[in-house]
């Protein structure tokens, strides 16, 4: 009987234990965190009228990003190419059901970079807008494809 305690004890307390390191985490809970919903597909920007013809592609998964494109612009010139990066999303304010702000946090070369604010809207024939912000000078506007 004192030996079938002991092991219920035993294993309560290990499940207690290894529960705690779960949701607590190693460091590591980037691994958890997420691009919400709205933000996740391919977005795309293209200006035909620049004489260099500048793309820039944007492929968002639930925690990964992938940027390519041609004479990328600001704020996502810096960041690695043609690669999956880790990445997330939080959002910092719903203005509307249509209209949402936040940052997207990226991790490349093996560190988190300053984030990215976004401002995510809906136009009134339900197209997808995304622009990406850095300071106030540095602004790149998405279209959701």
């Amino acid at each position: 009987m004192k030996r079938a305690i002991f092991t219920v004890c035993l294993c309560a307390a290990i499940l207690i234990c290894t529960s705690c390191i779960i949701i607590s985490g190693d460091g590591n809970d980037d691994i958890f965190k997420t691009f919400k919903n709205y933000l996740q597909g391919t977005w795309e920007w293209e200006d035909g009228k620049d004489e260099t013809y500048r793309k820039t592609i944007l492929k968002i998964d639930r925690n990964m990003i992938t940027i390519n494109g041609t004479n990328i612009h600001e704020p996502m010139n810096g960041f690695t190419r043609e690669s999956d990066l880790s990445a997330y999303s939080e959002e910092t304010e719903s203005i509307s059901i249509t209209t949402k702000t936040g940052k997207i946090y990226i991790k490349d070369k093996g560190e988190w970079q300053n984030p990215v604010q976004y401002k995510y809207w809906e136009t009134a024939s339900s197209q997808k807008r995304l622009t990406l912000e850095e300071g106030t000078s540095k602004e790149l506007t998405l279209f959701y494809k």
